[in-house]
């Protein structure tokens, strides 16, 4: 396609080995929930037992709604806030969680993850603020998360006038997780950026085995109005996040990792065409 760009980033976890070369299985769950007018509405989505929920994400977004929070919830879940305004009916969203693991056998290796955040940053009235999130040594990054204006509601609330804070972007290295949050209001917003690092350990006197981790980002051209991208991990790989950078007429209606690869639903809401950066995070484990 015309204007793409692929970068690719490789890095291998070398300190974890393994007993043989093995597979990682991957399911994503899904889950369907109705917003209400004039609400937040808060819900979580867990991982079956075995898995690990690496990154999650809005896979169908509600129109008119306003995604609030995708933050991770212990070994086990996300935790997901939407808003939806008066003046919007009822929406349907559809939200997915990336769930990972190795099939779990004497000697296998097995996959854990640990959890970073940073403190609530300050969004200045019509400006925007960026922050960086590292990955403890010895691991690498997967999915990341979000929670926008958190001292505004913990949970569900039965009012919601609309949201001043978008993200703007929301991508990682092999080393740490960027965000940018735009602020359209009056007064100062908070946000936090939550991230997911992920490392292989293994049982004693096992041969070695390496977690490998790609980000590739795509430059992609957007014709006007809504259009939803969709990206693979190569034969071999599976999915672990997504991460975007948007010009100013570009909105995200949401992003997920899914089983093999990835899809952003974005909106160009100006009438000629202009780009947007897609990012895909893939993993692999190789013997040797």
């Amino acid at each position: 396609m015309s204007g793409k760009v692929i970068a690719f980033a490789l890095a291998a976890l070398a300190v974890v080995p393994s007993a043989t070369s093995q597979v990682v299985v991957a399911t994503t769950v899904f889950r369907t929930v109705n917003l209400r007018p004039d609400a937040i509405t808060a819900f979580r989505i867990a991982c079956p037992p075995g898995y690990l929920p690496v990154s999650a994400g809005v896979s169908t977004p509600a129109q008119g709604a306003s995604t609030l929070g995708i933050r991770p919830t212990g070994q086990r879940a996300y935790t997901f806030r939407f808003g939806n305004p008066r003046n919007n009916p009822a929406r349907l969203v559809t939200v997915a969680a990336a769930c990972r693991g190795v099939p779990a056998t004497p000697k296998a290796p097995s996959l854990t993850l640990t959890q970073v955040k940073t403190k609530p940053i300050a969004v200045p009235a019509s400006g925007q603020k960026s922050v960086a999130l590292p990955c403890p040594q010895g691991t690498l990054p997967a999915g990341s998360g979000l929670d926008l204006d958190p001292g505004r509601s913990g949970g569900s609330a039965p009012h919601f006038g609309g949201s001043s804070l978008s993200v703007r972007r929301l991508t990682e290295t092999l080393k740490a997780f960027s965000l940018t949050v735009r602020n359209t209001g009056s007064s100062t917003r908070s946000a936090v950026l939550y991230g997911n690092c992920l490392t292989l350990v293994r049982p004693a006197h096992a041969p070695r085995e390496r977690l490998q981790v790609n980000v590739s980002t795509w430059t992609m051209p957007l014709h006007p109005g809504a259009q939803l991208v969709s990206k693979s991990c190569g034969r071999g790989w599976f999915s672990l996040g997504t991460g975007y950078s948007l010009s100013p007429t570009v909105r995200l209606g949401g992003s997920a990792a899914i089983t093999g690869g990835g899809r952003w639903a974005l909106t160009n809401l100006a009438g000629v065409q202009t780009l947007a950066d897609v990012q895909l995070v893939c993993g692999r484990l190789l013997l040797g």
